[in-house]
């Protein structure tokens, strides 16, 4: 039997002050929305690529941003239905990192790409955010939360 080979991604969990986070609505799927996601490139650490990701599918750059945290660990899930063993792949092993928006008058653009992925943002409660995720990515979505909760119970404190 051979072992399922499951993609290297970062995971984009953006904060707002009001304790929101950035939730995108993606092009090929009118009405699901999700945290901003992508690949890690060869030689990349996961740091690198989610700064990377961070510009290229919503537009923010490091002015606009603070990195507060990183995922002690990686998550992963499998791909089902017409997505399953996409290129290759089982599903996605990830690697989250918590970001706060320091200017909130920052643009979301999702046009630094040739074909974007997201059409649409809306900021959500994180409650919001788990009900709006498709439910094969809750469980992630759950743990990550979980994970990061002493930020968001410390958001009026971080300045």
């Amino acid at each position: 039997m051979t072992a399922k080979k499951y993609r290297p991604n970062v995971g984009l969990m953006i904060s707002n002050r009001a304790g929101q986070v950035l939730m995108c609505e993606r092009v090929d799927t009118p009405g699901a929305f999700q945290m901003p996601q992508g690949g890690i490139d060869a030689g990349e650490t996961p740091a690198q690529a989610a700064w990377r990701e961070l510009h290229e599918e919503v537009g923010l750059t490091r002015s606009e941003v603070r990195l507060i945290a990183e995922s002690g660990k990686w998550r992963r899930y499998d791909f089902v239905g017409a997505g399953q063993h996409h290129l290759g792949w089982a599903g996605q092993t990830q690697k989250w990192f918590l970001f706060l928006l320091t200017d909130d008058a920052a643009p979301i653009d999702f046009h630094r790409q040739a074909a974007a992925e997201f059409q649409s943002h809306q900021w959500m409660t994180p409650a919001q955010a788990i009900r709006a995720i498709w439910e094969i990515r809750r469980p992630i979505y759950r743990a990550v939360f979980d994970e990061f909760k002493p930020f968001f119970a410390s958001l009026p404190a971080i300045k």
